[in-house]
């Protein structure tokens, strides 16, 4: 049976780990396909190059700098599920967002890591 969730730890090159929080989703392809109807009623496939990317939401924990984070670039990062053994690595990247801080629960929105390369390595 499948097993999905549980804990996620996010680790990226020259800082401490983040705490992730909520769901994280992650586009596992660098490309983007549209399709157009011809006149003629044929199709015609339109492919967009894309980067890989992971959405998600972190704590706003002391001594977290946003503003050194989003000007991180050329970083790698790893994610982990802790309860399958899955790791996720993406490599040449940088945060893109605008950090959105939610003072009630201290909720970090508003943030994506986007990477030149991804890997997904199972147990």
């Amino acid at each position: 049976m499948p097993v999905f969730g549980g804990e996620f730890r996010f680790r990226y090159d020259g800082g401490n780990p983040l705490v992730m929080r909520g769901e994280a989703t992650i586009d596992p392809t660098h490309t983007e396909n549209t399709t157009i109807v011809n006149q003629n009623g044929s199709l015609a496939k339109v492919v967009a190059n894309m980067p890989y990317k992971l959405e998600c939401t972190f704590e706003d924990a002391n001594g977290v700098d946003w503003d050194s984070i989003m000007l991180l670039s050329g970083v790698d990062c790893t994610v982990t599920e802790d309860h399958t053994g899955v790791v996720y690595t993406c490599t040449g990247g940088h945060f893109e967002g605008k950090p959105r801080v939610n003072r009630n629960n201290g909720e970090v929105s508003g943030l994506s890591f986007v990477a030149r390369q991804f890997r997904k390595s199972a147990p």
